[in-house]
């Protein structure tokens, strides 16, 4: 696969994103993320993480071994998460591109059968189910959008 890198007014808000949700975290200003904060920031977002799960995290960007994450530790961290964000997306970007054959930025219910039946023993009901299920706003079509949160999506995810 390949990396087409992010225009560069991109990458600038994103360090400046990353820069300021380090703020937040690091909520003594010592210029390091604590276990204790890391797990205050993980429970602000709706996670309980216990302290083994804070001891992974730390460990997982804890390049120095000192037992917090730095500055410079937590940019690395984001913008490695972030990469692969991107890199998911555009490949479901490609996927999406490639069952739409008509190129109208939508998926019919024959250009999903299509791709679906091909090589498979799932059934017409089983397509039209899903097609209605994925279609959100019933209007006969399913959308980029609809198509990135659809059960078929996230199995591939």
């Amino acid at each position: 696969m390949s990396f087409k890198p992010l225009p560069v007014h991109k990458v600038l808000s994103l360090d400046l994103q990353i820069e300021d949700t380090f703020e937040l975290i690091d909520t003594d200003r010592d210029g390091r993320i604590s276990k204790q904060e890391m797990v205050k920031a993980a429970s602000l977002l709706g996670l309980n993480p216990t302290a083994e799960d804070a001891d992974v995290m730390i460990k997982m960007a804890d390049s120095d071994g000192d037992g917090y994450i730095n500055r410079t530790e937590y940019t690395s961290m984001m913008s490695q998460s972030y990469s692969s964000i991107d890199q998911e997306k555009q490949a479901l970007q490609k996927a999406f591109e490639k069952l739409d054959k008509d190129g109208d930025g939508f998926l019919s219910t024959d250009e999903l059968r299509a791709a679906l039946q091909y090589n498979s023993d799932i059934t017409d009901d089983e397509i039209d189910i899903f097609f209605m299920d994925a279609d959100k706003d019933g209007d006969g079509k399913i959308d980029y959008t609809e198509f990135i949160d659809s059960t078929l999506c996230v199995s591939l995810v």
